[in-house]
């Protein structure tokens, strides 16, 4: 349907001409339809999650993402691909919401602030729980660079958002980066002049 290969007819059997947009859109609606009818469908899930990324829509693209983590829970040799896609997907969500906690403030609407706060507080710690998860068990060496840069980032948004805990923050960002310490000297030296 997105790539305009089947074409979607109305009620009279007329073929419709639609827009790019629609037709992704009626496009994600029928993945939509294929996750519930088999919720183990690895190729739906995986488009219909990009499909929410590529929208911006993360909320849906995290809930999309537990369930594709649910159907490939038996098969440990994709994981580490899953949950680094997770992961990023969670720094961007809570870079998302940082962003528009930014422009709610100078907004004053510190109502919306204090939510959009909450939620990328949130996503921050989401994604320090899954890059726990790649630095805990490492398969491979060489693949712990991005997870590392990953929690490193995720715990330097914690300590700008909880002050009271920086220090926690700035520790656990420091102990990522020492996994790796030629790969992250700029970063230690960072996180060590910032936790000063």
């Amino acid at each position: 349907v997105e790539s305009g290969k089947t074409a979607l007819k109305d009620a009279n059997g007329q073929e419709m001409n639609l827009s790019v947009g629609a037709k992704r859109m009626a496009a994600s609606e029928f993945v939509r339809a294929a996750t519930i009818l088999n919720v183990e469908n690895v190729e739906a899930l995986d488009w219909l999650k990009t499909f929410y990324e590529e929208e911006g829509n993360f909320d849906e693209a995290l809930k999309t993402f537990g369930m594709l983590i649910d159907t490939l829970s038996d098969r440990p040799e994709l994981m580490h691909g899953v949950y680094l896609s997770l992961a990023q997907l969670q720094l961007d969500y809570g870079q998302q919401c940082y962003t528009r906690f930014k422009e709610k403030l100078r907004a004053d609407d510190e109502e919306t602030a204090a939510k959009l706060r909450n939620q990328a507080v949130q996503a921050y710690r989401d994604a320090l729980e899954t890059t726990g998860k790649l630095l805990d068990n490492p398969e491979d060496a060489e693949k712990l660079n991005m997870p590392i840069r990953m929690r490193g980032t995720a715990a330097q948004r914690l300590a700008y958002f909880e002050a009271s805990r920086a220090e926690e923050y700035y520790t656990l960002a420091l102990a990522a980066y020492s996994l790796a310490p030629l790969d992250f000297q700029t970063e230690i030296s960072e996180v060590r002049r910032k936790r000063a």
